[in-house]
């Protein structure tokens, strides 16, 4: 039987990871409503002869970023829950057949 530490890696890691690109993807739509200038600026979509403030830019780079870490939280709580759950499923099997 594998240790419970290498379980719980190999179901952790690849949650959060889902769940972070889950929230960059979630946080591009969002950034157009937090600032549709510079959303256009970053994302190439139409910036002929448009400048724009760098501190706009880091503005909207932070605020992806905070979604993306934020998102990668909650898949790491959620496969802890869902690991300690499955662990508790686990002993009271064990327990019953022995």
């Amino acid at each position: 039987m594998q240790s419970l530490l290498l379980r719980n890696l190999k179901f952790t890691i690849p949650t959060a990871l889902v769940f972070l690109a889950l929230g960059y993807i979630i946080s591009i739509p969002m950034s157009f409503y937090l600032d549709a200038y510079a959303a256009k600026w970053q994302f190439n979509l139409d910036h002929s002869g448009l400048r724009i403030e760098t501190e706009r830019l880091d503005t909207l780079r932070k605020f992806q970023t905070t979604v993306a870490l934020g998102s990668a939280i909650l898949g790491v709580v959620v496969a802890q829950t869902t690991f300690a759950m499955c662990i508790f499923v686990e002993k009271d099997d064990y327990k019953s057949e022995g």
